[in-house]
């Protein structure tokens, strides 16, 4: 590089940092920006008291995590439309932008440089607020405001909130092969020409159609008797790609009592232990597997089976004695059952068996469940093999109290396995860079819409702009072509362009992801960034500038 390319670099790399260094003093000196952080502030710190959820502490945690994103988003997106087009509309009005909009400064510098100004503005804004939402979240989550009602309740806190897990579902049935050959079946049977003529008389003689609708019939024939499981049958689920990245902890612990009639031991554990500890998971006492049950300082007390307790280890185990304590990498096993016909207290039975296909380590358990209640149980990694595949069967039992039997259906997307893939502050990073995109976004818009027109024109443009991206899944899925008038059709192509031009604000939102402890992947991130701001904001932006370099500053403005 030459010295004068690189002296006109620099020049221009200067102009535009200038810009954007004016625009953040400017912003700062206005009142909007202290009542944002006053707004935020309150808001986020009343949030903790006022919401109680389910009145649950892990309840109370999700709403906080959701309504404080919200609250957060919201108003830094208000905040930001109304910053990005003042700073451009007001240098125009005050005949400011002669100043700047001259050389050595270009009109593109101007341009790049108040969304560049806004941009770092609201970074330092987003990280006000969001430390002050991590700060409050682990406020609740030691129980200083609500004590957890039950030691399910902290489980729940730590593994299904305060966590980034990966969800992985079943292998998919191959549910187009089992049509065919029930199609093929019909055929043979000679059945299939007369249901094919009954569907064609339904549908006015379309023979294509007809088709269709008798594959759709059978599709749902086969799928309901797929997935559901009658009295003494099992499903079995194949799981593939568990990917564990837990660590496991081990120490040696200290016998503090023995109960033989409860098969439950207190035992003095290690804080490298006890930190990885969750209620009703698994923890080896030397070569033998029990389950936390309680949590007093230091001290678990671990239920183990009847046989194990009468082992000859656990029979001689006394107060003062030392054995080795592990706890395990562990995976989630969640899952939704519907009942044919409900029980007197609305709960089914059931066998469940999770093992590794190569043979070995398992995990068994007889249950009672709730209807059409999500479960979730804590089980050692070890059942997943060194190929991360685990298989997963259920045997559909008569009631455990009253022996009503009923036909159970377990849907694909009603069962899952979970592992814990990240922390949950590295969740949170990504889920506050989700934020920033959508903020930089919005300062393109801004700045775009301030770029040629006055004031409170540009501010209904942008402003009539973020329904559509808050709400953009909601707006295409509800405007149906098919239930609208004759008059109304063009608004379903309408919807379908904002689709593709404005980002899905709604889908990025990170609130639902920390809700239910998911992870949000860097890919899923990366995707948001390229099409958020490598496409739709320099798109803007370039926009802006064109426009903003043509237009005529001098002529009054009205």
């Amino acid at each position: 590089m030459t010295p004068l390319s690189s002296a006109r670099m620099a020049n221009l790399s200067g102009g535009t940092l200038s810009i954007a260094r004016h625009t953040i003093q400017q912003c700062l000196r206005m009142k909007v920006v202290g009542m944002f952080l006053v707004v935020v502030g309150l808001g986020l710190g009343v949030m903790p008291f006022a919401m109680t959820g389910d009145c649950t502490l892990a309840g109370r945690l999700r709403s906080f995590l959701t309504h404080g994103s919200s609250l957060l988003a919201i108003a830094l997106s208000i905040l930001t439309i109304f910053l990005s087009i003042w700073v451009v509309t007001e240098d125009v009005r005050s005949r400011q932008v002669f100043s700047v909009a001259v050389k050595p400064v270009s009109r593109w510098q101007y341009i790049l440089g108040r969304w560049l100004g806004i941009c770092l503005l609201n970074v330092g804004l987003l990280l006000i607020g969001a430390l002050m939402m991590l700060g409050l979240a682990q406020y609740l989550r030691t129980g200083a405001i609500q004590e957890p009602k039950s030691q399910m309740d902290r489980q729940v806190v730590e593994t299904q909130v305060f966590t980034a897990r990966r969800r992985i579902s079943p292998e998919p049935e191959d549910i187009a092969g089992r049509v065919d050959a029930r199609i093929q079946e019909m055929k043979a049977n000679q059945t299939f020409a007369d249901a094919l003529e009954g569907f064609r008389i339904q549908v006015g003689g379309d023979t294509e159609r007809a088709l269709e609708i008798l594959a759709q019939d059978v599709e749902k024939d086969i799928t309901s008797k797929l997935y559901s499981i009658a009295p003494g049958q099992s499903k079995r689920w194949q799981f593939r790609e568990l990917d564990l990245q837990g660590v496991g902890a081990r120490g040696t612990g200290t016998v503090v009592s023995v109960d033989e009639q409860t098969n439950r031991l207190w035992v003095d554990v290690p804080a490298s232990v006890l930190a990885r500890l969750v209620f009703a998971g698994p923890v080896l006492l030397g070569n033998v597997e029990g389950r936390a049950r309680r949590l007093d300082g230091a001290k678990v007390q671990i239920q183990l089976g009847l046989e194990d307790m009468r082992s000859p280890r656990m029979a001689s185990l006394s107060p003062g004695d030392e054995i080795d304590v592990a706890v395990d990498p562990m995976i989630q096993l969640t899952y939704m059952a519907d009942m044919a016909r409900q029980s007197g207290d609305r709960r089914f039975s059931g066998h469940w068996q999770v093992r590794s296909p190569a043979g070995g380590d398992q995990f068994v358990d007889v249950r009672s469940d709730l209807n059409r209640q999500p479960v979730t149980l804590t089980i050692s990694a070890r059942v997943v093999d060194d190929q991360g595949r685990t298989d997963v069967t259920f045997k559909n039992l008569p009631h455990l109290r009253t022996g009503e039997v009923s036909t159970v259906t377990i849907l694909p997307e009603d069962v899952a396995v979970l592992f814990r893939a990240g922390t949950f502050g590295g969740n949170f990073l990504r889920g506050m860079l989700l934020l920033m995109l959508q903020l930089m976004y919005l300062a393109a818009v801004g700045v775009f819409a301030g770029s040629f027109l006055i004031f409170p024109v540009a501010c209904l443009f942008a402003f009539s702009l973020l329904p559509f991206s808050l709400a953009g899944s909601f707006l295409r899925d509800a405007v149906d072509p098919q239930f609208l008038p004759q008059a109304l059709v063009g608004s379903y192509w309408i919807v379908q362009a904002m689709g593709i031009l404005l980002p899905d604000f709604e889908s990025t939102a990170p609130g639902e992801w920390f809700v239910k402890g998911m992870m949000i992947p860097w890919r899923f991130v990366g995707k948001v960034a390229l099409l958020t701001l490598v496409i739709r904001t320099t798109l803007l932006l370039l926009f802006g500038c064109v426009i903003f370099s043509r237009r005529e500053l001098a002529r009054v403005q009205v």
